[in-house]
């Protein structure tokens, strides 16, 4: 018998061993392609978070550290573990009263951009609910359903119930809370946003700004990663589209807020403004000669309206309506404490802060912080009592335990907290 075996392979059998071939090669390419993407998509991903985490170390960065001291406008290189791998670009600015931080992380071709707001952790006087300047020692006036819970500073001549058109002081106590004396004028307004106010109520049209009547569309939105959409108007502005973002609108007349207008987060800057009742949103107001909140409005945290104070300006807030954030009427131009404008809040709830530099007449609530040179009631026939509170409420054990306040007075604790993620 011959020693070699030798094996046949039928060859009806040899397409099939090829076809098998051909499939395990495709199989084994397929596996290969997956296992190259499922590492790609890995790497992008390591990427991601590190430039994930980078955003976030430049967050954590900017609270922990004295970047509030830097100039607006100024960039600021970090490299955050000092290896020159993981590099941010940190820059501040301001929004109105609040400051707006734009983080940038590089690598290689690489970057990712953010924004945020951040705001005052606590305001000049931690606790203190009311702080009245002391004028000549011109004491206060209790009269009716008044409370004042929290701390206050008034004039040398304290507090006292009193007794006016027939309705006597009717609280448990004067002031909840301890007392000190005040000085002859509230706190000073920062250099920083005395000059936010003059460079906003000062924007002139340029080749950065719109033309708010060319505008082709009813809404707009702005990240606060791009530039600045200036719209400018020299006539008067009635609003009723939607805005949001980075977006500065101005009238060189007056800007009205119809209910439909739908708002977030932009700033209006008009000598007059009209806020018309029902609207809903939250926005920052710049105003030179008044502004008008009708009755039934709600304006959202971190809403804003600073208006100038001098003979003749305002700021009036009708009845049921909602503030969230800050309500401010300031001498921006540093003169005599005798010119004053008015500041008039009737039965509606500002929840923050309310500092002002002129007559504060006061029927509603202040859930916060009221700061001012003097308070007025305005009784029959029209007659002003000076430093009188009459049925009104402030109450500093109310605001939110997370409300930050606006950075506008001076020597404010530069200790701060994320606001808002824009």
């Amino acid at each position: 018998m011959n020693g070699n075996i030798k094996i046949k392979v039928s060859a009806g059998l040899l397409p099939l061993t090829v076809a098998i071939s051909l499939i395990l090669t495709v199989i084994c390419g397929a596996l290969i392609l997956v296992l190259y993407y499922n590492n790609l998509l890995w790497l992008k991903h390591e990427k991601d978070m590190r430039f994930v985490n980078n955003i976030l170390s430049a967050r954590e960065y900017v609270l922990a550290s004295n970047v509030m001291n830097f100039p607006p406008g100024e960039v600021m290189g970090v490299d955050l573990f000092d290896e020159g791998k993981d590099s941010v670009l940190i820059q501040r600015n301001r929004w109105g009263a609040f400051d707006l931080f734009l983080l940038e992380a590089i690598g290689g071709k690489r970057k990712r951009k953010e924004a945020f707001l951040a705001a005052k952790t606590v305001p000049l006087y931690p606790e203190v609910a009311l702080y009245l300047a002391d004028h000549n020692g011109v004491g206060l006036t209790l009269i009716g359903h008044t409370s004042i819970v929290g701390n206050a500073s008034l004039p040398k001549q304290g507090v006292q119930a009193g007794y006016l058109n027939h309705q006597s002081f009717v609280g448990a106590q004067l002031v909840n809370g301890t007392r000190e004396q005040s000085l002859s004028t509230i706190p000073q307004l920062s250099e920083e946003f005395t000059e936010v106010f003059r460079n906003l109520t000062a924007v002139r049209k340029t080749e950065k700004t719109t033309c708010y009547k060319d505008l082709r569309t009813i809404s707009l939105d702005n990240p606060f990663t791009a530039p600045t959409k200036y719209l400018v108007s020299d006539e008067r502005i009635t609003l009723s589209e939607a805005f949001s973002g980075n977006i500065i609108i101005c009238s060189s007349a007056e800007i009205e807020i119809t209910s439909s207008c739908q708002t977030d987060n932009v700033i209006l800057v008009a000598p007059r403004v009209l806020v018309k009742s029902r609207f809903s949103g939250n926005l920052q107001v710049f105003a030179t000669e008044s502004i008008v909140v009708e009755d039934h409005v709600k304006m959202g945290y971190p809403s804003v309206l600073v208006c100038q104070n001098s003979d003749g300006t305002k700021i009036e807030i009708g009845r049921n309506t909602v503030i969230e954030g800050g309500v401010y009427h300031l001498d921006f131009q540093k003169g005599s404490n005798e010119s004053y404008g008015s500041l008039f809040i009737d039965e509606a709830l500002v929840v923050g802060q309310v500092v002002s530099s002129g007559n504060v007449e006061l029927l509603g609530s202040v859930y916060g912080q009221l700061i001012c040179e003097k308070t007025i009631y305005r009784g029959q026939g029209g007659k002003i009592y000076n430093n009188y509170l009459v049925d009104c409420e402030i109450d500093i054990t109310k605001l939110p335990a997370l409300f930050l306040f606006p950075a506008v007075l001076d020597n404010q604790s530069s200790t701060v907290e994320i606001l808002r993620d824009l």
